[in-house]
């Protein structure tokens, strides 16, 4: 008799064990999807102060940028707290793009090579101080 108990007890536990891989499957699905590194955002950079024989443009930038790699959200509300700290004007230069910052939900941020920005349709500016952090904060992030 002892055997017959034993099996009731493994058949009463069955259900629970069920609920548990399906809880533990939707919390790793949950963070793949929304958590850990899910707002990293995607950066295309030519590092900035450097000239070039052919326009960067917009339109083009993604394939002909020099390198690619992934920047924190935290990294990108640095970015976006510098551009808009600045109090320099200076127009965009379209044909000379240096950074694109490719956010996940929003649009995205273009940097020039005389720290001229695009964001949100808008133009605006940095100063050197803000191109040189900028510069470091994204290199260490790619490199």
């Amino acid at each position: 008799m002892s055997t017959g108990r034993c099996r009731l007890r493994a058949k009463e536990y069955r259900p629970l064990a069920w609920y548990l891989c399906l809880l533990i499957a939707l919390f790793v699905a949950g963070c793949v999807n929304y958590g850990f590194g899910a707002n990293d955002a995607t950066v295309y950079y030519v590092p900035l102060g450097r000239e070039t024989y052919m326009a960067k443009t917009i339109e083009d930038f993604e394939a002909q940028a020099y390198e690619r790699g992934k920047i924190t959200d935290r990294d990108v509300r640095q970015v976006i707290r510098l551009i808009g700290e600045s109090t320099a004007t200076r127009k965009f230069g379209s044909n000379r793009v240096r950074v694109k910052i490719v956010r996940r939900h929003a649009s995205d941020i273009y940097l020039d090579n005389d720290g001229g920005v695009l964001i949100d349709g808008e133009e605006k500016a940095i100063d050197e101080a803000a191109v040189k952090k900028i510069k470091k904060l994204i290199e260490r992030n790619i490199r």
